[in-house]
């Protein structure tokens, strides 16, 4: 697996300074985080909290945060945050048998799911997927006609009409009803997890690590929806609510 690196930052003045604390596979390094329930709580448990101590008093006591480099390729590099009170493991296949799921396949469910949009939006907004979002799928004439209504763009080439991944996913966002894109929309999901199943290890456990936020993410706002709507039985205010909380979330 590709390497992480624990850091704990401090920006200070403009100028950022780094302390290395771990350089290991991203999965160890959750697998150290993922049981506190927050930094705090991570880094007074931690064998060289001495070290990080010792480093925000040579910066003037200014408090930092813990970050995570991620090398996903020699020229792709991200800085993510540590994971906390995630407790349940990871899963690297689909094992019904077992009872085990990997997070690919619950986002799969969650996508095909034809009265949710919430999740498609946070998918959009997030560019974790964006590579994968860009591959193209074919469509027939009458699908075309309909998605383009929509205001979805399609390409035509060689006598086919095709539309991106992450346009799909737009439409996705417009409308609670698939209707005649059903099948394509579904065969694009089956086409996304099967590209994602099959990468190498560090990869995979990014993307799984990555749809599992995404999902927790997800869980937070409907049940912010559910509780909000619960109290005050306004939809109106409601949809107003979360717009106005994260720019981009509505009913």
């Amino acid at each position: 697996m590709n390497n992480a690196t624990l850091m704990y930052v401090i920006k200070n003045d403009n100028v950022i300074k780094n302390l290395r604390l771990e350089f290991e596979p991203l999965l160890y390094i959750d697998n150290c985080t993922r049981g506190f329930k927050n930094e705090d709580d991570f880094i007074n448990n931690y064998y060289a909290k001495d070290k990080i101590e010792k480093f925000i008093e040579e910066n003037g006591n200014n408090k930092g945060k813990l970050v995570i480099s991620y090398a996903k390729s020699v020229d792709s590099k991200e800085v993510l945050q540590p994971l906390y009170n995630f407790k349940e493991g990871f899963s690297f296949k689909d094992d019904p048998y077992e009872g085990r799921i990997t997070d690919i396949e619950r986002a799969r469910k969650l996508l095909f799911n034809s009265k949710n949009q919430l999740f498609a939006k946070l998918i959009l907004e997030n560019n974790t997927l964006d590579r994968q979002l860009n591959k193209m799928i074919d469509l027939t004439e009458e699908e075309n006609k309909f998605i383009t209504e929509f205001g979805i763009k399609t390409i035509y080439v060689n006598n086919k009409f095709y539309v991106s991944f992450k346009s799909l996913f737009k439409y996705r966002t417009i409308c609670t009803k698939l209707g005649c894109i059903r099948n394509v929309y579904q065969e694009m999901l089956d086409i996304l997890k099967s590209r994602l199943m099959y990468l190498d290890d560090s990869t995979f456990y990014f993307y799984n690590r990555q749809l599992r936020i995404m999902m927790n993410k997800y869980d937070e706002l409907k049940n912010n929806i559910s509780i909000t709507n619960f109290k005050t039985g306004k939809v109106k205010y409601l949809k107003k609510y979360i717009l106005k909380k994260d720019n981009i979330y509505y009913l």
